[in-house]
């Protein structure tokens, strides 16, 4: 009753054999991932000592395109447990901060996001992007260098698929007969491509969401005018009432400005005397975290 037995190396193998790798189902193989998810929560039951050995000769070992949603939950358990007790990780508040690029599992990761069903790899990447945006003080010393070395690692990427689609493309073209063979392999290259410019994006997507400081010129994602929008304003106030007023803007303009356009347009003297609530179409409050953000990171489009 006050004991407590851990699942040991060799059958945790023996399961993970028959329910995962060899699964006469393909249910069976997803009540595996949740199991072994399970087994990694905050009293985990599965023996401390073993979590690496079983994680790199057993997780990362299966084939990315077997993961379904449970099975990516099970690799980010694994992961983010691993790389913690190895002090790559190191865990803050809610989340980890990253101290060590050479993560453990990083490659699987990547080929889970170039070769998984397209769900299981906007998953992985949503994952790359957390673990390789929160960096710690060690690594931000140097945080232009690990910049540059990410970007560097998505642009091999993609220049290796795009001389493989010249390759295929080459050898179709020389063909005497259909190829849909290669034309499939094709496709696929230019889909991975397409997913890796998405990491890309996001990575840029989040460096400037999390970046406090003031720049000296808008971030690219920004410098431009955003979708044209129109926003009703309804004012609320003690005294006289006034009449509700369509302010005509863009997606792209941040929420402190925004409230300066409007202060002009209403002849006002402090931008600390306004206060806006912003709702959607259906009434719902939109809770603004920072008004530095343009109008579009709150989905007011």
């Amino acid at each position: 009753k006050d004991g407590q037995l851990w699942l040991c190396a060799d059958q945790a193998k023996q399961i993970w054999q028959c329910l995962a790798v060899n699964a006469a189902f393909s249910s069976d193989r997803d009540e595996c991932f949740r199991w072994f998810g399970k087994l990694m929560g905050e009293e985990p039951d599965l023996d401390p000592g073993i979590n690496k050995e079983f994680f790199e000769n057993n997780i990362l070992q299966l084939d990315p395109q077997l993961l379904t949603e449970s099975g990516i939950k099970c690799f980010e358990r694994f992961f983010k447990a691993v790389n913690s007790k190895e002090e790559k990780l190191k865990a803050k508040h809610r989340g980890y901060v990253l101290d060590d690029e050479d993560l453990i599992g990083r490659d699987y990761l990547w080929r889970i996001i170039m070769t998984s069903g397209e769900e299981i790899a906007f998953k992985a990447i949503e994952l790359l992007i957390e673990v390789s945006t929160a960096i710690g003080p060690h690594l931000q010393e140097n945080i232009s260098t690990f910049h540059e070395n990410f970007i560097n690692d998505c642009c091999d990427k993609v220049n290796l698929s795009y001389d493989r689609i010249t390759m295929l493309t080459k050898v179709i073209q020389e063909a005497t007969k259909e190829q849909k063979e290669l034309q499939v392999r094709r496709i696929l290259e230019a889909d991975i491509i397409c997913r890796v410019i998405k990491v890309v994006h996001e990575y840029i997507r989040e460096c400037d969401r999390v970046f406090t400081g003031e720049r000296m010129s808008l971030s690219l994602s920004r410098a431009s005018r955003g979708k044209h929008i129109c926003i009703y304003i309804r004012f609320q106030t003690n005294g006289r009432q006034l009449d509700d007023i369509e302010v005509t803007t863009h997606t792209n303009e941040t929420i402190i400005s925004f409230k300066r356009n409007l202060l002009k347009r209403l002849k006002g003297t402090s931008i600390e005397n306004i206060k806006i609530d912003l709702f959607n179409n259906n009434g719902e409050f939109i809770e603004i975290s920072d008004e530095r953000h343009p109008l579009s990171m709150y989905n007011i489009r």
